[in-house]
């Protein structure tokens, strides 16, 4: 999933939508902070956007627009987390990108929108069936590389706040051989306490769990991993309308 990206740009250049009160991406935006850590392409052209949602016969989730009318994909915390192009040679690119992954066999449900992954073997994309609003809050699904219907996590119930753990996960973790990190730590309202747990030797779903509960706090499982919840497209809509997955 790593990609080098041209055009590569400050992450405070994102805009997303506003979290609290005092919005973690103003203050972003305000920052000149790990520019090292992250890499982003150019705004996406309205037109490239235009054919992505002909292409899926409807509009794109209303949070992805907007990440992608400030960046047309990005390359964030080392790799860690990656969004695809919008357009672009290739095959990783938003336009086509879940329907290449069916092609490869991955069991990708028909309601979910692709969009990046985390560098290694876990991908993400956004749950967004056919009867779903782009503006409302979109959930974010792990896929692991298994190969069967029973491969998904959900990581995030709306893609700023999934953004915004995940990211502080790795800003935590980068933090404790750069303090220079304080300042963005500080910018996205990251608790004192969790500035260096995300070291702490342990497996990656109990070591980001606590992030993901301080950025998404209605998350359905604690510390989602696709490898151990292993949810069907028929247990993710159970947890999604509230019920038990068991």
């Amino acid at each position: 999933m790593r990609q080098d990206l041209e055009g590569g740009t400050c992450l405070a250049e994102v805009e997303v939508r506003p979290l609290s009160a005092t919005t973690w991406t103003r203050s972003w935006k305000r920052s000149d902070w790990s520019p090292r850590l992250h890499q982003l392409r150019p705004a996406a052209d309205e037109m490239s956007l235009l054919v992505v949602e002909a292409r899926l016969g409807r509009n794109l989730p209303a949070e992805l627009k907007r990440f992608y009318e400030a960046a047309d994909g990005a390359h964030l915390v080392d790799g860690n987390l990656d969004l695809v192009p919008v357009m672009g040679p290739g095959e990783m690119r938003l336009l086509d990108y879940s329907e290449w992954l069916r092609d490869a066999d991955w069991p990708i449900p028909e309601e979910v929108l692709m969009f990046g992954g985390d560098g290694g073997d876990e991908l993400f994309g956004l749950w967004y069936p056919a009867d779903a609003s782009p503006t409302d809050p979109t959930p974010v699904v792990e896929i692991g590389e298994i190969f069967e219907p029973g491969c998904m996590a959900i990581v995030g119930t709306d893609l700023p706040v999934f953004l915004r753990g995940r990211i502080a996960y790795h800003l935590a973790y980068y933090f404790e051989s750069d303090p220079s990190l304080g300042p963005a730590l500080e910018a996205i309202g990251l608790p004192r306490e969790l500035w260096e747990g995300a070291s702490t030797p342990q497996s990656h779903p109990d070591s980001i769990a606590p992030y993901l509960e301080w950025a998404d706090p209605t998350l359905p499982t604690k510390n989602p991993d696709s490898y151990e919840d292993r949810l069907d497209p028929d247990m993710v809509r159970t947890l999604l309308a509230g019920g038990n997955s068991s």
